[in-house]
């Protein structure tokens, strides 16, 4: 069985999410959206564009893989995204997060080290 997912992570941080995504679909899963294809856009339109593109893959998603950077702006509104437009949709949250929030002790919210362990975790859900 497959899911839908949708990879989060820091833009500057793009190889490690494209690195992610691709285990994802090595492990059958769907990406939902490959917002690392292409240049940061640059103009407010563009940038409107991309948030608009990133939220409908977030939202079409049954899972979101958020990797942890100890800068996560955009990345934690993906996750807010998430967690308000599914109340059962589970967000990964993979590696060491700095700073703490209520947000991340949501049940939704789930605490790995590798993208590997969330993979696992997926797996065991869809098995259910």
């Amino acid at each position: 069985m497959s899911a839908r997912i949708y990879v989060a992570a820091k833009y500057e941080e793009k190889r490690a999410a494209r690195a992610a995504m691709r285990a994802c679909e090595k492990a059958g899963h769907k990406i939902t959206f490959d917002w690392t294809k292409g240049r940061a856009p640059v103009s407010s339109t563009l940038q409107e564009a991309a948030a608009y593109k990133d939220l409908d893959g977030v939202r079409r998603a049954d899972f979101v893989i958020a990797l942890a950077h100890p800068h996560l702006y955009g990345t934690m509104l993906e996750v807010g995204f998430a967690l308000g437009c599914d109340l059962t949709k589970p967000v990964f949250l993979v590696g060491e997060i700095e700073h703490d929030s209520v947000f991340f002790h949501v049940r939704r919210i789930i605490k790995v080290e590798t993208v590997k362990e969330a993979l696992a975790q997926i797996e065991r859900r869809l098995k259910r």
